[in-house]
C-alpha cells in the first residue's frame, strides 16, 4: 500500500513537471522572438539561477564533492544536457513553440528505442501504435501549415534542432537512470556537472 502510494506521488509530480515543462518553449519563443533576448542569454541566466537556488546550499553542507565531477557518466551527461538546451534554444528561435512541443512529444519513444538498443527493456504493447498516431497528427498538422505557405527556411531548421533537442533529452533521461548504480554520483552531481557545462 505504501509502495503504490509513492509511486502515484511520483507520477503525479511527473504530470506537473510536464505541465510547467509545456510552457517553456512558449516563454523561450516569446523572450527571444517577440522581446529579443539573446538564446544563450537566456540559457545562462536560467542555469546560474539553477546553480544558485539548488546547488550553493548543497556544496556548502558538503553533498556535492568536485572529485564526483571527473566521472565519465557525469561528463557525457553534461555534454548532452549542453547541447539539449543549446538545441532546444535555437528551436524555439526559428520555429513556433507548437512545432517544437509536436516533435517533443516523441521523447518516450526515443527513449524506449534508446533503452531497448542498449537495455533488455521490453516494448509496452500499444507502443507501435501509439507511436504511428502520434506521427499521423504531428504530420497532419504540419501539413497544414506547408498548404498555407507558413513554412520556410527558418522553420524547417526549427523543426531539424527540435528533433536534435529530442534526441539529446533522451540520452540525458537514460544516463539519468542509468547513475542509481552510481553510488559516487548522484542527482546533484549530475546537476553541478549541467551547470558547469552550460
Amino acid at each position: 500500500m505504501a509502495e503504490h502510494s509513492l509511486e502515484l506521488r511520483w507520477t503525479f509530480i511527473a504530470w506537473l513537471l510536464s505541465c510547467v515543462w509545456g510552457t517553456y518553449p512558449v516563454l523561450a519563443r516569446f523572450l527571444q522572438a517577440d522581446r529579443g533576448l539573446p538564446a544563450f542569454q537566456l540559457l545562462g541566466a536560467a542555469q546560474g539561477m539553477v546553480g544558485l537556488v539548488a546547488l550553493a546550499p548543497r556544496f556548502a553542507r558538503g553533498e556535492i564533492r568536485l572529485s564526483q565531477m571527473r566521472s565519465k557518466t557525469v561528463l557525457i551527461y553534461s555534454i548532452a544536457i549542453l547541447l539539449r538546451s543549446c538545441t532546444s534554444m535555437l528551436a524555439t528561435r526559428l520555429a513556433p513553440a507548437v512545432y517544437f512541443q509536436l516533435i517533443s512529444q516523441l521523447t518516450p519513444f526515443f527513449v524506449l528505442g534508446l533503452e531497448r538498443v542498449f537495455g533488455s527493456v521490453a516494448i509496452p504493447v500499444y507502443f507501435i501504435p501509439c507511436l504511428i498516431l502520434c506521427v499521423i497528427g504531428s504530420t497532419m498538422m504540419v501539413v497544414g501549415d506547408v498548404g498555407h505557405g507558413s513554412i520556410g527556411t527558418s522553420e524547417i531548421l526549427g523543426m531539424l534542432s527540435s528533433f536534435a533537442s529530442t534526441a539529446f533529452l533522451s540520452i540525458y533521461m537514460v544516463l539519468g537512470s542509468r547513475t542509481r548504480s552510481d553510488a559516487n554520483v548522484n542527482e546533484y552531481t549530475l546537476l553541478m556537472g549541467q551547470v558547469f557545462l552550460t
